[in-house]
């Protein structure tokens, strides 16, 4: 749990001194948060609220950003499954 708190604050910090424009830009490619045990699912909703503050998101936005990362990783846990499952 520690980590995933250190990686919120290094999420959100990178999130203020990037021009990261999507929730998986941060999650993935500026933090470790999706290497958590949820993949970063937790913390999404804290980094898309400061990203709708930031950015000016609608809810609408903010939600679909949500959705939007989380049905990247069902689709890689899903093909992650299937491998284990044809090994």
């Amino acid at each position: 749990m520690m980590s995933s708190v250190r990686g919120m604050s290094v999420a959100r910090s990178r999130l203020v001194e990037s021009c990261a424009d999507s929730e998986r830009d941060v999650l993935r490619r500026r933090s470790t948060l999706w290497l958590e045990h949820d993949r970063g699912r937790v913390a999404a909703t804290t980094v898309g609220a400061t990203m709708a503050r930031r950015l000016g998101w609608s809810p609408a936005r903010a939600r679909a950003e949500f959705q939007h990362y989380d049905g990247l990783l069902w689709e890689e846990e899903t093909l992650i499954q299937r491998t284990q499952e044809a090994g």
